[in-house]
């Protein structure tokens, strides 16, 4: 078990500050150099990464789904 652990967390780096209030906590900045966050690919605003046309044919596969006009199965 302890090997397992240690080969999920070879990549694990980086820095974590908190903020403490009031008996709680929580995150106020993580970083890491490590990390699969990609701010350029995570935005939706116009730009060239998001294309604003798919939302609408998203929207109509998930609603097609949902209302069982679509297999799921498949």
């Amino acid at each position: 078990m302890s090997a397992f652990v240690d080969s999920t967390q070879e990549n694990v780096t980086g820095n974590v500050t908190v903020k403490l209030y009031k008996g709680n906590i929580s995150p106020a900045c993580i970083t890491s150099d490590n990390s699969l966050y990609s701010e350029d690919l995570a935005t939706f605003s116009e730009d060239e990464v998001y294309n604003q046309k798919m939302l609408k044919v998203y929207k109509s596969i998930w609603s097609a789904s949902k209302s069982g006009s679509i297999d799921e199965r498949t």
